[in-house]
Formats: C-alpha cells, structure tokens, sequence
C-alpha cells in the first residue's frame, strides 16, 4: 500500500509539473511598450524648419556645424523643449476653405519659428556664459511670452524683444529675420560684433529699432532700407564704415 502511494503522489507531482510548464509556454511573451524612434523628433524638427524656411540645405549644415547656434537650438527643440508638444504643417497643406483651420497652423507655424529663431539667438549671443539677465530663456516649460525682455502681441508673438545692457556678445544670427512681428527691437549697450545680417531688413513692420553702441562693423547692408520706415532707427556708437 505503501508503494502504491507513493507512486501516486510521484505520478501527481510530475503532471502537475507538467500542466505548470504547458501553462508557461503557452502564455504569450511579454510584450514592450512601444516607443519613439530617437530620431523621429528630431526629423520632424528639421524637415519642417527646411520647409518653412525654405532651407533644403539646414539639415546639411547642422550636420557639419553640430556646435553652431542653429544646431544647438534644434537640439534643445528635440531633446528639451516641452512647450512644443506638436509640429505645423508646411504652407499651403491645409484646406482653404476652412478658415479656423488655417488661423490655427499659421499660429503653429509662426510659434514654432520664433521658438527657433529666439532660441538662435540666445544661444548666438551668450545667453549661458554672458547674459546678465537671462531669465525663463530656454525654460523647456515655458512660453516665450514669458521670456525675459519679450513682450508678445495680441496673436502670441514677440512685438518687443529688449534685451538691451545685458552683456549679449557674438554676432547678430540670420533668425532675427524671422522675427518679423517686432514692433520693438531694443539691442543697444551690448557687446554684439561683426556686420548686420542681411535679413535685418525683413522687420519692416519695426517701429522702434535700437542698435547703438555696440561693436557692429562692416558695411551696413543694403537691407536696412527695409527699416527707414521706423520712427527710431539708432546705428550710432558701432564701427560701421
């Protein structure tokens, strides 16, 4: 009787052992979450700054200029910036006859450009290493609006930038050409060097634009014809010739 216990127990242990691994192989694998492609964000980022601003060649430059202010503002886009959560679609993609519609990628597409172009600037210009007031810049989790020196219009973008006395150094980038909803421009008493880029010019709504005593040289462009229009247009105190 004893035997035949015994070998009853055995033979339950070993089905029981068995169910337990047929259970085992028959539940599925667990399965990871899915994820974003790392370089998914950043395509996105790049393709629709090549589209809007009509830059077929950004993607190369900041390929060969990882440490250009450009390439570092799109890094912070990419790795950093909260605010902007989605991506506008290029000109002309959506359907004309739904107003509302287009309002808002206008909007998209303005905020995502001056976030850009104002993130350029501060990294051009020494917003880490110089600025003596610097506040909110770069703060992934906050609206340009509430930038330090920037006051924005009735649509959301900057119609002041004054960054004026703050110690800004390094060259005035192209960006500040996407700006173009200034209505004030305050720059002067800074450390700023080099020629005025030609896109200087594209803020032709400006009313108020103060560039004096820096240390601004060359040849004033051409372009800034596109500024005497300006109740204020201060050049003085530079090295132009």
């Amino acid at each position: 009787i004893a035997l035949v216990l015994s070998a009853v127990v055995v033979i339950v242990v070993v089905v029981s052992v068995k169910n337990v691994v047929d259970e085992a192989n028959e539940t599925d694998a667990p399965t990871m979450a899915p994820t974003v492609a790392p370089t998914t964000r950043r395509f996105a980022v790049i393709q629709n700054l090549e589209d809007l601003l009509e830059d077929e060649d950004l993607s190369a430059y900041l390929q060969e200029n990882p440490d250009s202010p450009q390439a570092r503002a799109v890094d912070w886009m990419v790795d950093q910036d909260l605010m902007q959560t989605s991506f506008p679609v290029s000109e002309g993609g959506g359907d004309d006859d739904d107003d509302d519609d287009d309002d808002d990628d206008d909007d998209s597409r303005d905020s995502f450009l001056q976030r850009y172009a104002l993130a350029v600037l501060g990294f051009a210009t020494g917003v880490e290493t110089s600025w003596t007031d610097s506040e909110n810049w770069l703060n992934p989790e906050v609206s340009l609006c509430d930038w330090s020196g920037i006051t924005c219009n009735d649509e959301g973008n900057a119609g002041v930038l004054d960054l004026a006395q703050r110690n800004l150094t390094g060259q005035l980038p192209t960006e500040i050409g996407i700006l173009d909803s200034l209505d004030f421009l305050y720059l002067f008493q800074n450390q700023l060097t080099g020629p005025l880029p030609d896109e200087i010019g594209n803020l032709g709504d400006v009313d108020f634009c103060h560039l004096q005593q820096n240390n601004f040289s060359g040849s004033l462009p051409e372009s800034i014809s596109g500024l005497l229009d300006a109740d204020e247009l201060y050049l003085f105190g530079n090295q132009f010739t």
